[in-house]
């Protein structure tokens, strides 16, 4: 949405900057003139909006996010900052949902910090305050990306409030930083708005200078001007010196490169927009080099080795200990292809702050976009956004890696808004040219094979939307496809949040149980799966919520969820805890398998307020193998089990004593027809049997399965388990009546 009228983009810039106001409101730190102010409205596009501490709304026809939803979206702010409310009357009078965006509102005292995740581009950015305290009570510098952009904004009469902006920034290292401080007061703030400046990205590092390359090029006698520029890619970086913001500058066509493009460190390449620039070429190699190489490999000053491991009676070792490079660098507007000839196509070796956005890539055969943490370096902040890829990853009998595969340590990644195909079926008998492996993989480097160490830390998959074959080539092609897969790595704080899948998805365990506050954070996505189950849990400290997981029409709904290692032998080596399973639905459709398999022994399991579907008898938990005695406490409360036949709560398997865990809870819970199989020790409280009233029409998860009136059989029928709830009592089920679910799947 683009704005035509410079006198609309003007209006709340030039009442904050009125000298004739009380206080200096908003000056800008340099003034714009009124000619630049009508060259930006004209070209400025919506981008994006927050309601702090909020519900989603729309205001002046643009959506704002909910608080919940912002933070989902890329939204960070330092711990320590309050939230509040206000019933106000705002004045100017305003209309009802912009009212009710400006009586919500966070703040902290000293400095508020908040930071949202962006693609790298120039910004116009507004702010909403409205005075909930008393009459100039606060006074406020803006700072955007540490530039100091207004000085005393907010100085208004109890109940007054202003729209303060457009400031002007330019991002280039994947995150726009706000910073309130207070010169009186605190700060607080009730709405963001952001848009999107100019009609192209521009460069996104200040200070170096543009080579170009173009196909009327010439590496010979091209030195890298608009009017000599290069013919390759390859030439223009190897002349691209590091560290300077440089930028190579990519035209129009197809650039068929002969060899490997080295980009160096903060050297950025863009190219003319992911359906105007493609780049090709690149032979497979088995050290799966990318095309594109962003390689760093800087010694650790002490010389300290990493040491040698046997691995299958093999020696491996020792190994160079390396350092991350910081190299805040972008790529962005082209596409590649592999021509399944290529190993990968975008390689990082050990460099903190890459960003890569609005890229095309397919056909390669280790993987589309490879990071690797090699050396015990560790690797942070990298961004991957708007984005397509597909058909980019080995696949064998023995290993699949992702389209997007991070290897080793990583920190503070953000994947967001992209689509991942990965149809193609390894050819027989298998070489490494076709196939497609799983969506995204992360796991251990090989140094930390014995160490065992490697994390993924802090780190977010978010609206991506996965689409993939229904069998994947391990146990001889019968085994079913992976979308999303942590494979002997930890995690902690990783989020994976409104995304599509029709692939099950499989978070493995490697580090030691110690995340917090969770090692995966899975909600509000949409999994639809044709063969096999949903997720593999097998870790700790996960919380799994607000989901919607559909059966219909799967031909091998064999163990919805759990921990299952094939008749092997456990390899988690300690008690799986701290699992929360919340607020999501479980459409089963005709299928009856066991809901969560468990080899382990497990403790401290929660499984509140979940609506189970099925025209079939299911069971909750099995139970496997000796292995899995011993588990501890479980908590069955605030759920709708609705199926045909009487469900079974636990289940004992293959070579379990059927020892019950030591404590059971089952309570608040409606069952179509009274659960069997519950140990005699079981606590039981506010149980119903019956048919759930439930909306049963329109679209799937919500409202079909939303309660269908305030005084349905399920509504204020909880009991208070600590999570947020509408009315007298928690609703049993996914949904609270009187509360939104939020969105399910795609935003």
């Amino acid at each position: 949405m683009k704005r035509t009228a410079a006198l609309v983009f003007l209006a709340s810039t030039l009442s904050a900057c009125d000298p004739s106001t009380s206080a200096p409101v908003g000056t800008p730190a340099s003034p714009d003139t009124s000619e630049q102010f009508r060259a930006l409205a004209e070209s400025e596009t919506f981008y994006k909006a927050i309601n702090f501490a909020g519900s989603a709304v729309t205001i002046e026809g643009r959506p704002f996010l909910s608080f919940a939803e912002a933070k989902a979206q890329g939204l960070s702010i330092p711990s320590g900052y309050s939230e509040a409310q206000s019933s106000l009357s705002p004045s100017p009078a305003t209309d009802a949902t912009t009212g009710v965006m400006l009586n919500s509102a966070i703040w902290q005292g000293g400095t508020l910090k908040i930071a949202q995740t962006v693609p790298s581009a120039s910004y116009g950015v507004y702010l909403y305050i409205l005075e909930n305290h008393q009459t100039n009570y606060r006074s406020l510098d803006v700072s955007l990306e540490g530039q100091t952009v207004a000085q005393g904004v907010g100085t208004l009469a109890k109940g007054e409030w202003k729209k303060y902006g457009p400031y002007t920034v330019q991002v280039s290292d994947g995150t726009l930083n706000l910073d309130l401080s207070a010169r009186s007061g605190d700060p607080h703030l009730m709405g963001l708005a952001l848009f999107t400046l100019g009609t192209s990205t521009p460069p996104p590092s200040s200070g170096g200078r543009v080579y170009y390359v173009a196909l009327n090029g010439n590496d010979s006698t091209g030195d890298g001007t608009q009017a000599k520029p290069y013919r390759t890619i390859a030439r223009a970086a190897d002349v691209a010196p590091a560290n300077a913001g440089h930028t190579i500058q990519v035209g129009a066509g197809t650039f068929d490169e002969t060899r490997q493009i080295q980009l160096k460190e903060k050297v950025n390449l863009i190219g003319a927009g992911a359906d105007a620039t493609l780049i090709r070429g690149g032979q497979f190699d088995w050290n799966g080099h990318g095309l594109i190489q962003l390689e760093s490999k800087v010694l650790d000053p002490s010389g300290e080795k990493i040491p040698a491991f046997v691995h299958e009676g093999a020696t491996y070792g020792p190994f160079d200990r390396y350092l991350p490079v910081d190299s805040s660098q972008e790529l962005s507007g082209f596409s590649m292809d592999g021509q399944n000839l290529g190993s990968s196509g975008i390689k990082i070796i050990n460099r903190n702050g890459v960003n890569i956005h609005h890229v095309k890539i397919k056909n390669y055969s280790w993987a589309g976009i490879y990071s690797s943490s090699e050396g015990y370096a560790g690797v942070k902040n990298l961004r991957i956004s708007d984005f397509e890829i597909a058909e980019s990853s080995l696949e064998n009998t023995s290993a699949s890696w992702g389209n997007i595969t991070l290897r080793g340590t990583h920190e503070g990644a953000l994947i967001q808004n992209g689509r991942i195909e990965h149809y193609t079926t390894a050819s027989r008998p298998e070489t490494y040219h076709t196939g497609s492996g799983y969506a995204f993989k992360a796991m251990r480097s090989w140094e930390d094979t014995a160490r065992k160490q490697d994390e993924i830390r802090g780190s977010k998959l978010l609206n991506i939307i996965q689409r993939g074959k229904d069998s994947a080539p391990w146990d001889n092609y019968r085994a079913a496809n992976i979308g999303f897969e942590f494979w002997n790595i930890g995690a902690d704080g990783v989020e994976i949040a409104h995304c599509d899948f029709n692939a099950a998805m499989s978070l493995e365990f490697n580090a030691p149980i110690d995340q917090s506050p969770y090692s995966f954070h899975v909600h509000h996505n949409r999994f639809k799966v044709a063969k096999a189950g949903f997720v593999e849990l097998a870790n700790s400290n996960i919380i799994l919520e607000h989901n919607y997981f559909d059966m219909t029409g799967n031909t091998n709904p064999w163990n919805t969820m759990g921990e299952y290692n094939e008749g092997k032998a456990s390899t988690q080596g300690t008690v799986l805890k701290n699992i929360r399973v919340n607020h999501n639905v479980f459409n089963l459709a005709s299928a009856g398998p066991s809901m969560f398999v468990f080899t382990t022994a497990v403790n401290d399991f929660k499984f509140y307020n979940n609506t189970v579907i099925s025209t079939a008898t299911p069971a909750l938990f099995e139970f496997r193998r000796p292995s899995s005695q011993g588990s501890g406490a479980i908590e069955i409360r605030d759920n709708i089990f609705e199926t045909s036949g009487a469900m079974k709560m636990f289940v004992y398997t293959e070579g379990n004593n059927a020892t019950a865990p030591t404590s059971v809870a089952f309570s608040h819970n409606l069952s179509r027809n009274a659960p069997t199989a519950l140990p005699t020790s079981t606590s039981q409280a506010g149980n119903l049997v019956g048919i759930a009233q439930l909306v049963r029409s329109g679209a799937m998860p919500f409202p079909y399965f939303d309660a269908a009136s305030a005084s349905a059989n399920v509504v204020d029928r909880g009991l208070n388990v600590g999570l947020p709830f509408f009315g007298s009592a928690p609703d049993m089920g996914a949904s609270e009546y009187g509360l939104s679910t939020g969105t399910i799947g795609l935003k």
